[in-house]
């Protein structure tokens, strides 16, 4: 009886270890996931950057002469 008694008080322990394991691995996971998520926020921040900076160029570029356009109406005058 009294070998039970200390088996199931170290299975006690056990079970308080492991809580405090399991409990450890979950705050360690949470954080992972806020991280994941400013890394996604970050790179979809950044798709945003480059959508404008790819328009911006297109308008830049479209409101320019070109320089064939320059000579050919440099050449008309």
């Amino acid at each position: 009886m009294e070998h039970e008694v200390v088996a199931l008080e170290a299975l006690r322990d056990s079970s308080v270890e492991l809580i405090g394991f399991l409990e450890g691995i979950s705050t360690k996971l949470d954080l992972m996931n806020e991280q994941a998520e400013m890394a996604s926020k970050v790179l979809e921040n950044w798709t945003t950057v480059f959508d404008v900076t790819r328009q911006s160029l297109k308008a830049q570029n479209s409101s320019q002469p070109t320089e064939k356009n320059f000579y050919i109406e440099k050449r008309s005058l």
